[in-house]
């Protein structure tokens, strides 16, 4: 076997180790055990649909859900980018940032995530239905489905709409615990904002 072989074995086998599969991480893991580089990251002190301090990037290869490997496209235009973001207990800070739960956001999706879900915690429930409304023979709107136990939350979407003229479809993954509160309101859980957020 030549060097070249050997080489080539070698990074494989080191990419292979280096996949972090989102659906085995504990919630409660510090996010900088995850993180190879804090420049690729985003701070966000509130992410609007669960209400809670995040982190996010569009730099995602050596991430993967269950079977699904998340595809990175940062090179792309903004509007088409995939990204992870990491919900936070607090606002990011130089150490101890506990990791609640995270959201990915895949464009031009073949239902994968959907799939996944579905095959790694059973069937979920509807939240909101398909829509039916299009335009242009282009469907707009969005569906979305509830998963849940008594430690945490999971909410598939599917958001329907164009980019140049042509039928898109955008799907996003929400995971949080349960006994995470939204930031600012004591009264009300991330899970709820979220099933909230989506539910029709």
């Amino acid at each position: 076997m030549n060097i070249l072989k050997i080489f080539s074995m070698l990074m494989f086998l080191v990419s292979c180790q280096s996949n972090t599969n989102l659906s085995k991480l504990i919630l409660k893991e510090d996010v900088d055990s995850l993180i190879t580089d804090r420049n690729d990251f985003y701070r966000e002190d509130v992410e609007p649909a669960s209400g809670l301090a995040s982190i996010y990037t569009y730099k995602i290869d050596g991430f993967s859900f269950g079977e699904y490997d998340l595809l990175d496209n940062s090179e792309t235009a903004i509007a088409n980018k995939n990204s992870l973001t990491f919900y936070l207990e607090k606002p990011f800070q130089k150490s101890n940032n506990q990791i609640v739960g995270f959201f990915i956001k895949v464009n031009n999706s073949e239902s994968t995530l959907f799939n996944v879900v579905e095959n790694l915690y059973g069937k979920l429930e509807e939240l909101s239905q398909k829509p039916t409304s299009t335009y242009e023979e282009i469907l707009y709107g969005s569906e979305s489905w509830l998963w849940k136990d008594q430690e945490m939350t999971i909410i598939v979407s599917k958001s329907y709409g164009s980019r140049n003229d042509k039928q898109v479809i955008d799907e996003s993954l929400y995971l949080v615990r349960n006994d995470v509160m939204e930031r600012g309101n004591p009264n009300r859980t991330a899970a709820n904002r979220l099933i909230e957020t989506f539910k029709n």
